[in-house]
């Protein structure tokens, strides 16, 4: 009996949220390829959006920036916890034709991502530490013109996923949901805090199919990204206890839910302006219940006596470490909308400014708002100068401000009570989530 609970308690320490990927629309960061990259480009821009840009020559985008980021957590009755931080951000992209009709092309990007590191002993510290997740995409694909103004696209999309935390466990909340709330075990005791770790990563596969209407001063284009399912495989290690000298440490296979986005937009020739007009949804929904597997667990100890130990009881042994065991994991998400608009100005003949807002909205209810599954409506500004060469390079300087508002969770649906396997038996996350970002982007295009 002992054996098996001891066992027990080490298997259910997974049971918890972990930071995972953000949006280009309602979660995390700024649009895959750059503020100046959209739907309508036609050129090499456009690949990260739509298949069907990179018509009418040979195009190379290289997009190079940087997402600054400082968040603040304030949970009820605690001190506020701060975390700073710089996340870079690349896409590349390249597209030539095969015929008069036909194109093909290539981007890399991430269309997903984000991360940080916050105070070890923070407020925050047991919903995340440290925290990454990001997803790779190598898109392929074909463009056909075939005569007037319908331009036609598709490709296919490899997408690799990375996952990684470090964050604080309460062992007690885990021995409580084992014998009962009643049974005395102490909560928030400093003794029965321990940490878990792990990394995860994977590859999957998905499509995108897109249209254009090209006109002389009109440009109408839509896209539909599909969902695709990363299978993730990595490693973790729990310790139960930093007082304690033993450890328990397996392997995690799971999947990253990559959300299926559908985008429109429009370009208008204003004379001596363009205007541009984006809008779409991001449906994040696949993302609010996390589920997987751990296996092949070990517990081993530092300390030989403590070795001797554990392999007295046989703990290795039982099959609640020997087979596979099922985890869920609670995020929330739902869908997310997002729209903008820029103007496009020429200031001499060799330099352009480019004024851009756009809003999108969060997919993360309140009550499922926590240091590592951070989510803001926000309204980005933006504005881009861009120089052109006297040869076929141009040069552009974005910068991006970040109006996030506030996240204030009153009803949190963490607390330690819940039971284990519904996924949010961790500290609540009741108060206030704050976020500055700034993005600052360098893009190389030649055409």
């Amino acid at each position: 009996m002992i054996t098996r609970a001891l066992a027990l308690s080490f298997a259910t320490l997974l049971v918890g949220p972990h930071a995972h990927a953000g949006s280009t629309a309602g979660i995390g960061l700024a649009p895959e390829g750059g503020p100046l990259s959209r739907i309508t480009r036609g050129d090499a821009g456009a690949l990260f959006h739509t298949p069907t840009g990179g018509q009418g020559g040979t195009h190379l985008w290289l997009d190079m920036g940087a997402l600054h980021w400082a968040s603040t957590t304030t949970l009820d009755g605690e001190a506020p916890a701060e975390g700073a931080g710089w996340f870079p951000l690349m896409g590349v992209a390249f597209s030539t034709p095969l015929s008069e009709e036909m194109s093909v092309g290539f981007h890399l990007g991430m269309p997903f991502g984000g991360g940080g590191v916050f105070p070890e002993d923070g407020a925050q510290r047991f919903h995340v530490i440290d925290g990454k997740a990001m997803a790779i995409e190598e898109g392929l694909g074909l463009s056909w013109a075939p005569g007037g103004p319908l331009v036609l696209g598709g490709s296919v999309r490899a997408i690799e996923g990375y996952m990684a935390q470090t964050r604080a466990f309460d062992t007690g909340t885990m021995l409580a949901d084992m014998v009962g709330t009643g049974a005395g075990v102490p909560l928030d005791d400093p003794f029965l805090e321990g940490r878990q770790t792990m990394a995860i990563m994977g590859v999957g596969l998905g499509w995108a199919v897109g249209a254009d209407l090209r006109f002389d001063k009109l440009i109408l284009s839509a896209a539909h990204r599909s969902a695709a399912r990363v299978p993730l495989h990595g490693d973790f290690t729990l310790i139960p206890s930093l007082d304690m000298t033993f450890e328990m440490a397996g392997a995690i296979d799971t999947e990253m839910a990559i959300p299926a986005t559908t985008q429109a937009g429009i370009s208008l020739d204003l004379g001596k302006a363009w205007l541009h007009l984006d809008g779409g949804t991001v449906n994040w929904t696949p993302f609010a219940l996390w589920e997987g597997t751990m296996s092949d667990v070990e517990v081993t100890s530092s300390d030989p006596q403590m070795d001797a130990v554990l392999a007295q009881f046989g703990i290795n042994d039982v099959a609640i470490l020997t087979e596979p065991q099922a985890f869920t994991m609670a995020f929330g998400h739902g869908r997310s909308w997002h729209g903008g608009v820029a103007i496009e100005l020429p200031v001499n003949e060799t330099v352009d400014l480019q004024l851009n807002a756009h809003h999108s909205t969060a997919a993360v209810p309140d009550a499922y708002i926590h240091a590592s599954n951070q989510d803001y409506a926000t309204t980005r500004v933006g504005q881009a100068w861009t120089w052109k060469t006297p040869g076929r390079w141009s040069v552009a300087l974005t910068h991006q401000a970040f109006l996030d508002a506030d996240r204030v969770t009153t009803d949190s649906a963490y607390n330690p009570a819940n039971e284990m396997l519904s996924g949010t038996a961790v500290r609540s996350s009741n108060g206030i989530q704050g976020l500055d970002r700034q993005r600052f982007t360098l893009t190389l295009q030649w055409k």
